[in-house]
């Protein structure tokens, strides 16, 4: 089992889940980490990281995409397994 790392955005007031928002490339990965503040006890990355959407946005920039800011999001670094 591989994992697969996502940037998310959940609804602030309620917690809902709103989006898988961009799939991180893996030969992005260690960037992503260092801008997620990812801690070196957790070398793959596999908790949740809460993200600012300073963070979220230079995620989004590094890929070439845009985060549309909303202010009800919330926005994560996390791990999906994959088959």
């Amino acid at each position: 089992m591989t994992m697969e790392h996502y940037l998310t955005a959940y609804d602030r007031e309620t917690e809902n889940f709103l989006s898988f928002i961009l799939s991180i490339p893996n030969s992005y990965l260690q960037q992503v980490k260092k801008i997620a503040l990812v801690e070196a006890t957790d070398p793959d990355a596999i908790g949740s990281y809460p993200l600012s959407s300073s963070q979220a946005n230079e995620i989004a920039k590094l890929l070439n995409k845009r985060v549309e800011l909303n202010p009800r999001a919330v926005f994560f670094l996390e791990p999906a397994a994959s088959e």
